[in-house]
């Protein structure tokens, strides 16, 4: 298939999406072509910033991190923001 079937291709399958899943194909496209980036930035941290990014994200799929809105709203308060 030649990259200008490819393409057309694609924008008819993405021209039907609703918001919600379009969102979700730009993340997933955004994601593949940053991955080298990414991979390149995570390589270039230390191993112990590394540890700890990672024990970061399990202490938040376990529950135990702090909404977002939850701390904005704090901070808003205290600095009458």
């Amino acid at each position: 298939m030649k990259i200008a079937e490819l393409k057309q291709k694609i924008c008819i399958e993405v021209d039907g999406l609703d918001k919600s899943t379009l969102e979700d194909i730009y993340g997933l496209i955004q994601n593949r072509l940053h991955e080298k980036d990414d991979i390149e930035e995570w390589d270039h941290l230390s191993l112990e910033f590394q540890i700890s990014l990672k024990e970061a994200i399990a202490d938040v799929k376990a529950g135990n991190g702090i909404p977002h809105e939850t701390i904005m709203s704090t901070y808003r308060k205290k600095y009458a923001l």
